[in-house]
């Protein structure tokens, strides 16, 4: 059985900072960092041979998209055996609902998330006691109503299987400066940023 040589593909799923509805209030970004819990629900992962997308994950798993590495490796994928040919796209579908937890500071107050969410779901009202931080689940409204599968496909290093070949691809999740924290109208709040998908 051959091992195919390693490829890295990187798919940023931008999640817009979302705007509390009103004409009149200017929203300010205040800061950005790491959150602390970020989780994420992956619902099927897809290679394109050049003829049509086979899929290499069906089902559902959260990620915790927080470590030490800041990466989280997906579990739900195992050593392949494809059908022969070239594979140059890949299609990840995750639903759209986020679980984030955090906090950030401003101006010398420190800010936590909290449970309860603003603006259809898109953000999560910020607080600044320490013993009410908690997880928020959001959506971006982009996206369609929260739970909605989200499709995001994007070409890559194509990856060659021959006969008898095979493919052990992991699938990561990286997050760097994905929380942010804006206020406007006097009210604060924290929305995500950017997420970028590898395989590898």
């Amino acid at each position: 059985m051959i091992r195919m040589s390693r490829c890295i593909v990187v798919l940023t799923a931008l999640l817009a900072s979302a705007a509390l509805p009103s004409t009149t209030w200017a929203q300010t970004q205040l800061a950005t960092g790491k959150p602390t819990v970020f989780k994420v629900t992956v619902t099927k992962v897809e290679l394109y041979n050049g003829t049509s997308f086979v899929t290499i994950f069906s089902g559902s798993s959260q990620l915790d998209l927080v470590t030490a590495a800041g990466e989280a490796a997906f579990p739900g994928i195992s050593t392949l055996s494809l059908p022969t040919g070239t594979y140059s796209q890949i299609r990840v579908t995750f639903s759209n609902s986020f679980v984030m937890r955090g906090s950030l500071a401003s101006a010398g107050t420190t800010y936590y998330t909290t449970a309860t969410t603003l603006n259809g779901g898109t953000a999560s009202q910020a607080s600044t006691s320490a013993a009410a931080i908690a997880d928020a689940t959001i959506i971006n409204p982009d996206w369609g109503a929260a739970g909605a599968g989200v499709v995001q496909t994007i070409a890559i290093t194509p990856v060659t299987i021959s006969a008898g070949g095979s493919y052990a691809p992991t699938l990561k999740f990286t997050v760097t400066n994905s929380l942010v924290l804006s206020t406007a109208g006097g009210i604060f709040f924290f929305t995500l940023a950017g997420v970028t998908v590898s395989i590898v």
